[in-house]
């Protein structure tokens, strides 16, 4: 399951999650931990689009 740094508390539910590491104040990430992060991003960001699109086309509308 990929996440984002909104989900971290995800780990309870889902052991075998994936969520980026965060980067420390005045500390960047090494070039491992960015090159983890970049592929998780373009794997991400290909399934946020097509939320995204749901969205657009009324696809997923909440009725109450």
């Amino acid at each position: 399951m990929f996440g984002d740094k909104g989900y971290q508390g995800i780990y309870a539910l889902y052991a075998d999650s994936l969520l980026p590491s965060k980067a420390k104040k005045r500390c960047r990430l090494d070039s491992v931990p960015r090159r983890y992060h970049r592929e998780m991003h373009k794997t991400r960001i290909g399934i946020e689009h097509v939320f995204g699109t749901l969205k657009t086309f009324k696809i997923l509308v909440e009725r109450y």
